[in-house]
C-alpha cells in the first residue's frame, strides 16, 4: 500500500515538467557554440553561475527539466577565440501549485 505521509507536496502530474529556451543568435556556425547558464539566486556573479548546457550554435533552443521557484538564465556564444559577453537575463517564474483548502464565501 503506497500512502503520502506528509512533507513536500506531491508533484502534479498535469503541471509542465519542462520548458523550451530560445534565443536569435546572428552568426551560426559549426565552430561556435551556445553556452546555457542558471542560478536561482539573481544577486551572485555571473560568473559564478551554473552552466547547464552547450548547444551548437546552429541550433536556436534548449529543452531543460523546470527547478521549484525562479530560475534566472543567460547564454553566451563560445569558440577558439574565448566566450561572448553575457546576454539578457531572462527567468521562469515560480511554478503553480495545485490548490488546496479552496473555500467559497457567499
Amino acid at each position: 500500500m503506497l500512502a503520502y505521509l506528509g512533507g513536500n507536496p506531491l508533484p502534479d502530474p498535469t503541471l509542465p515538467t519542462s520548458l523550451t529556451l530560445t534565443w536569435n543568435y546572428s552568426q551560426p556556425d559549426t565552430n561556435t557554440f551556445i553556452k546555457l547558464y542558471r542560478s536561482t539566486d539573481i544577486s551572485i556573479p555571473l560568473t559564478n553561475w551554473n552552466m547547464i548546457a552547450t548547444v551548437p550554435s546552429t541550433t536556436n533552443q534548449v529543452v531543460i527539466q523546470i527547478l521549484p521557484g525562479k530560475a534566472f538564465y543567460y547564454i553566451t556564444a563560445t569558440n577558439l577565440w574565448g566566450e561572448s559577453d553575457p546576454s539578457n537575463i531572462d527567468l521562469t517564474p515560480a511554478m503553480p501549485v495545485k490548490g488546496d483548502n479552496l473555500k467559497a464565501k457567499r
